[in-house]
C-alpha cells in the first residue's frame, strides 16, 4: 500500500520563504499543510499560497505546539490511515531533501519518531548553539538518553504515533522538548538522521523567546531540583532541631535523612516521574539506606576535618545530589517495558 506523505508547517508572522518551501514540497507530491498560528491579519504571504495547500487558522497566537496539534488532528480527521507526517519549520531551515529523507525513514521504522538533527559548530548562531549544548546535558542528565539536536523543528513519525504525540502536554516550544522525554520515558524507539544545518541571517526570523521559552524547555530538570531542594529544606532544619534537643549529630542526620527520604520519594513518584510501578519503593529504599550510609560517613568525615555542623551538613548533601539523581531517572523510576524496533 502505497503511504501519502504531509507536510505540516507551523507559521507565525511568515516571510516569502514559505511560498518557495510549500511550492518544492508540492513538487515533490507532498500535502502541505500550513497552520497560521496568529498572525498580523495584514500578513498577506498566506493569499499567495498555492491552491494544493491546505491552510488551517488560530484566531490567536496559540504557540508551535498547538499548531502541530491543531495539523495533526485534521490529518487523522481528513486522511486515510497509514501515512506520514513531517513537521517542518517555514523559515527556510530545512533543505527539501532532508524532508524527504526524513519521510523515507519514517517509512522505514513507522514505530519510531524521526528526527533530523543538525551539526553544530562555532559557524552558527550563538544563541542556538548555546541553547542546544545546554539542553543536550540536561536531556541526558534526565533521561539517559542522548539527543544530537533537542530543538531540531524537522521530525517525521507515522500515522502508528499520532494519538501517542496528541497525548504529550504543552502547546508552546516546551511540546517538542517534552515529546522526547515522553518517547525516552516510555521507551519508544527515536530515530536521528543527519540533516543540513541552516540558518538565515542568523535566524533572525525566530520567535523563540530566549527567556520564557527556555523555561518551558527546561521545567522537567527544574521540577527534580524542587523535589530535592524541598527535601534538603526539611531534612536540614530537622537536623538542626534535634541537635537543639540534645541527640548526637550521627542520630540527628539518620533521623532527618528517613523523614525527607520518605518526603522526596512521594514527590519523585508522584510529580517528578509519575511512576506508577509499585516495586519503586522497595528500589528506592535500598538506595536511601546507600545514601544514608554514605552520607553519614561523609558527614562524620567533614566534621573530624574541622568544618561546622552545619556547614559540613550540606556539603555532604550536596555532593551526594548528583549520585541520588542518576539512579533514581536511570534504575529506579525509569520504565521497565521496552517497545521494540
Amino acid at each position: 500500500m502505497k503511504y501519502q506523505n504531509i507536510a505540516l508547517i507551523p507559521s507565525y508572522q511568515p516571510e516569502k520563504i514559505l511560498l518557495t518551501l510549500t511550492k518544492e514540497l508540492i513538487e515533490k507530491d507532498i500535502q502541505v499543510i500550513v497552520i497560521n498560528d496568529g498572525s498580523d491579519q495584514n500578513n498577506h504571504i498566506y493569499n499567495q499560497l498555492d491552491p494544493d495547500v491546505i491552510l488551517l487558522q488560530h484566531s490567536t497566537n496559540l504557540g508551535k505546539g498547538a499548531a502541530l496539534k491543531t495539523g495533526i488532528r485534521y490529518v487523522e480527521q481528513h486522511f486515510e490511515k497509514p501515512y506520514h507526517i513531517v513537521c517542518v519549520d517555514g523559515d527556510g531551515q530545512h533543505h527539501i531533501n532532508d524532508v524527504i529523507a526524513l519521510l523515507h525513514t519514517s517509512n522505514k521504522y513507522p514505530d519510531a519518531l524521526i528526527l533530523g538533527c543538525r551539526t553544530f559548530d562555532f559557524h552558527i548562531p550563538l544563541r542556538s548553539l548555546l541553547g542546544n549544548t545546554i539542553t543536550k546535558m540536561i536531556f541526558f542528565l534526565v533521561t539517559g538518553k542522548k539527543i544530537l539536536d533537542t530543538q531540531t523543528g524537522l521530525r517525521a513519525f507515522s500515522s502508528n504515533l499520532t494519538f501517542d504525540i496528541l497525548s504529550i502536554p504543552g502547546n508552546r516550544y516546551e511540546f517538542e522538548t517534552t515529546m522526547l522525554l515522553s518517547f525516552a520515558r516510555r521507551k519508544q524507539p527515536i530515530v536521528q538522521i543527519p540533516i543540513q544545518t541552516i540558518y538565515i541571517d542568523n535566524n533572525k526570523s525566530s520567535h523563540f523567546n530566549t527567556v520564557i521559552d527556555s523555561f518551558r524547555i527546561y521545567k522537567e530538570i527544574f521540577k527534580f531540583v524542587s523535589s530535592s531542594l524541598l527535601s534538603f529544606i526539611l531534612d536540614y532544619f530537622l537536623y538542626i532541631f534535634l541537635i537543639q534537643l540534645s541527640f548526637s549529630y550521627q542520630i540527628a542526620n539518620i533521623i532527618a535523612r528517613i523523614l525527607s527520604g520518605l518526603f522526596n520519594y512521594h514527590l519523585n513518584q508522584t510529580y517528578v516521574f509519575q511512576s506508577k510501578q509499585k516495586s519503586t519503593l522497595l528500589y528506592y529504599a535500598l538506595l536511601a539506606i546507600t545514601i544514608l550510609f554514605l552520607n553519614t560517613y561523609l558527614l562524620s568525615f567533614y566534621i573530624h576535618l574541622g568544618i561546622n555542623l552545619y556547614i559540613a551538613k550540606i556539603v555532604t548533601e550536596i555532593t551526594l545530589f548528583v549520585v541520588s539523581l542518576l539512579v533514581q531517572k536511570f534504575l529506579i523510576f525509569q520504565p521497565r517495558k521496552e517497545i521494540s524496533k
